[in-house]
């Protein structure tokens, strides 16, 4: 009785590991989305104050030359912030 006790509480350890590593990765996806809309919206808020554009303008310019150019809005958005960041 007690092995059978034993391998039930290994059995759920190993469950819980399951469940916290797929947590882990997820944690790992958010953090990445949270790092790209920081980037986009300072890139947007560059796009704005340095060229005038409004809001929508700005999204729609950082969407529209990421896709013609077969980029991620964060390599653009890269991109714009070292522009008017280090100029």
């Amino acid at each position: 009785l007690e092995n059978t006790r034993m391998e039930q509480v290994i059995r759920y350890l190993l469950a819980c590991q399951d469940r916290i590593r797929i947590l882990e990765r997820k944690i790992v996806i958010l953090q990445e989305k949270a790092e790209e809309l920081r980037l986009v919206n300072k890139a947007k808020w560059l796009l704005i104050s340095k060229e005038g554009l409004l809001e929508p303008e700005a999204h729609h310019r950082l969407e529209k030359e990421a896709m013609n150019r077969c980029i991620s809005k964060k390599e653009y958005a890269k991109e714009i912030i070292d522009k008017y960041e280090n100029s």
